[in-house]
């Protein structure tokens, strides 16, 4: 049920962005700015696909995870060229035979790179996401999970508005259970996602 309404929830925001960026037309962007100034609001989602290894993912058989995420979020341009604000990130793992659902929450910060093409842009992204556990989530443990990310992407505008974007980042992280030793792994993945402007 979880995963159905995941998928529901996924195909409604990529819908919703599509349509957007058609009604409000294709710009001649090679005469406008990006809206990277400060003041501008930011808002959107991506989503991820990553294969995972450590001691945190693997099974007693040492099956390793693989999880499919969906991740919205907003932010402020403090400065232009700089967002800061936070986002959500919706879980769905599978290890061997078994599959959970997750729910992360953290800040993030982007940093734009401008350059002469202004439908592409360099960006870099650096995030930091918390989940508490309780003892009936994840192997009867009880604990704190920590994840910091960080990674380069592109990003191309459809029009002043709207841009889509690709991340390829790297994840660092650490579970840390109310009893016993610490347990780290680490994430690499791609993230595609969808973004618009308010400004």
């Amino acid at each position: 049920m979880l995963k159905h309404l995941f998928l529901l929830n996924l195909m409604i925001f990529f819908g919703f962005s599509i349509a957007a960026a058609q009604n409000m037309g294709s710009l001649q962007l090679e005469k406008e700015e990006p809206p990277f100034q400060k003041g501008t609001i930011d808002l959107g989602g991506s989503f991820s696909f990553e294969s995972i290894s450590g001691d945190a993912y693997e099974d007693i058989d040492g099956n390793g995870a693989t999880r499919i995420s969906f991740a919205p979020d907003v932010g402020y341009f403090v400065m232009d060229k700089m967002s800061v604000g936070g986002l959500l990130r919706f879980d769905s793992e599978s290890i061997g035979d078994t599959s959970s659902q997750d729910l992360f929450i953290g800040p993030r910060v982007n940093y734009y790179l401008r350059n002469d093409n202004h439908f592409r842009h360099f960006y870099g992204q650096f995030s930091i996401l918390y989940r508490a556990y309780s003892s009936d989530s994840v192997n009867d443990l009880s604990g704190n999970w920590f994840k910091i990310q960080f990674g380069p992407g592109i990003q191309s505008f459809w029009n002043k508005y709207v841009s889509w974007n690709a991340l390829v980042y790297v994840s660092m992280d650490q579970f840390t259970p109310e009893d016993g030793d610490s347990l780290s792994g680490m994430e690499m993945g791609l993230r595609l996602g969808l973004s618009t402007y308010i400004f």
